[in-house]
Parts: structure tokens; sequence; C-alpha cells
């Protein structure tokens, strides 16, 4: 029996809260099921002890930081990964609901190999291992640490943030070669990314500035830097680097903020280029262009930061929201 059986056998049923209930018993007795045969299998089978199935979901930057993050986990705490991208098939829209998320993982880099877990395995793993996720109050180093060097089979949903530039920090040269920009982007651009790609090339002091707003401005909990901020920002690397010849890439989800109420502020003081080539669903060819500018000018989220991981400029330097 299936799930989509058991929705074939509730269709008959002509009262409502009778066949909720029968669908809900039915579903218990199919969840426990699936969870005896899984461990009846695990039993048989012991090389399949000691997995850890990373739950992705997110844009493009979030499926980077999954990826790596795991990888990291795969070295430290030798857990065997799999990937669950079931996210995307059941609900795969911004805070908004309006911009659709697409796995771009493997679109953009298809020799990843990504062990993706079944649909069995993950309602074994949802409903009876270990289970990590970011809204646990007692999620800390010493939870984390414990929970994975155990041999134990654990799901990963929504990792804690706090771990995230932990992990990111020791990410090794095994993982790098694997996510090869130039390799698997620069062949994707098209004339419009192309000339960006060249404009940044040629620029000594090139800044990537990144503006999120749109979705985010629906969270009360999630502080969107105000336009003050940029130009502190644009100040401050200017300052730094003690020249005023910067160019500054705007690459935001809302250009017209950035038209109407922020390049008014810089004037004439600097060179900029708004990048306007690119929506949400071609967000890793931005993702590209941040990578390639020697300064990163950050907002919130992770999308910037992640992005200036992959500068290859030895004297790299980001500002964020919390350096102003």
């Amino acid at each position: 029996m299936t799930l989509k059986d058991i929705d074939n056998i509730c269709w008959f049923i002509p009262f409502r809260k009778l066949r909720d209930s029968i669908r809900e018993l039915l579903t218990d007795i199919y969840k426990i099921n699936i969870g005896i045969n899984y461990v009846i299998y695990n039993l048989n089978n012991k090389n399949n002890d000691d997995t850890l199935v990373v739950s992705i979901s997110g844009g493009f930057a979030d499926q980077i930081y999954y990826y790596i993050l795991s990888k990291k986990i795969e070295l430290v705490y030798g857990k065997k990964i799999k990937y669950d991208i079931s996210w995307y098939l059941e609900d795969g829209f911004d805070i908004e609901g309006k911009n659709k998320r697409i796995f771009e993982l493997l679109n953009v880099f298809p020799e990843l190999k990504l062990d993706m877990a079944k649909s069995e395995e993950l309602l074994v793993y949802k409903n009876y291992f270990d289970f990590i996720y970011n809204y646990k109050p007692y999620v800390d180093d010493y939870y984390f640490d414990n929970v994975l060097s155990s041999k134990k089979n654990v799901y990963l949903y929504n990792y804690p943030c706090i771990f995230r530039d932990k992990y990111l920090d020791i990410f090794n040269n095994n993982i790098l070669p694997l996510l090869d920009f130039d390799r698997y982007l620069f062949p994707k651009l098209d004339d419009v990314n192309l000339k960006y790609f060249n404009d940044i090339k040629s620029e000594m002091f090139s800044v990537a500035c990144h503006i999120r707003r749109t979705d985010y401005l629906k969270v009360p909990d999630i502080k969107i830097p105000d336009k003050i901020y940029y130009k502190k920002a644009i100040e401050l690397l200017s300052s730094k680097l003690n020249t005023n010849s910067l160019k500054i890439f705007f690459f935001s989800d809302d250009i017209d903020y950035v038209e109407n109420e922020l390049l008014p502020l810089i004037g004439n003081d600097f060179k900029y280029e708004v990048v306007r080539a690119n929506n949400s669903e071609k967000g890793y060819i931005d993702f590209y262009l941040i990578s390639l500018c020697k300064y990163q000018i950050a907002s919130v989220g992770s999308f910037c930061k992640c992005a200036y991981i992959f500068n290859k400029f030895s004297d790299k330097i980001i500002i964020t929201p919390d350096d102003i």
C-alpha cells in the first residue's frame, strides 16, 4: 500500500471527519510499516549505518552552503551523506511565494555526485532518527558535535546557521575543484553577461554590491540595511583601499530601489553599473559575476557572502552590515 492508495481508499468515504480519521490511521500504519521494514533492512545491511540525510532548500547560495557543509561533515565525522531535495517539489518558493526556487546545483555542476535519498528512507529519517534543525533551542556546538560523532543515522533539516561560517572557514581543496565556476558557468554567459564579465575583469577596483529586499521585507525579524548602509560601506571600502577609483556593480532583486534611492546618494563620487540581465531563475549567473569582483559589499542573507568565498583575488575584502 502507498500513500496514493490511501487517498484512493478514503476518497469513497462520504463523511469528512470519518474520512480524515481513517486517512490519519492508515497513514500512521503505513509509516510504522515502512519504519519496521527499514529497520529490518538495516539489521541485515550494516553498511547503511551512520548515514546523514541532508535536506536542501532555498536558493542557489543555500544549495552551495548545504553541499559544502555536508562534505565537511563527511570529512570530519565520517558520515555517509544522502540528500533530500523534496522541498523543491513540495514548496520551492521564496518567502513571498512568488519566485520559484529551482534546484540548480546539478545543472550548474553536472559532475557532482549526489546520492539522493529515496522517499521511503525520508519517511523513516524524518520520523524515527535524530533530527537536527535550526529552531531547536538546544542546538549548540556540543549538541551538534555529539549527534554527528555518534554512530547513528541523522536527518539534518535547515541546518543551524551558527555552524555555517565555522565549517566554511575550514573548507578544503577537496571541495573547491568540484565547484569550478569558470569551467561550468563561463560557457553559459550570453552576450550581455559576457560584457559584464569583461567589464569586471578590466577594472582594477571592481566592487560587487548586493542589495536583497523583496521577500525579506515581509519578515519582521530580518533587519534590512537602509540606503545609508550602502553609502557608508562604499566609503569604508574606498578608505580601506585609499582610492576613489572604485567601480561598483550593483546586483539586486529590487532594481527600482537601487536606481531611485541608492544611486542619487552616490552621484558622481564613484563609477557604477547596474546589472539587470538576470532574474531569480538565473541567480547563479549573478552569483558568478559577484565572485569575480575583487571586493564585495553584502546585504542580509547568504548570497553575497557565499559568492565571496569563491573570490580568487588574494587581497579580497567584504563589507557586511555588521561592519557598519
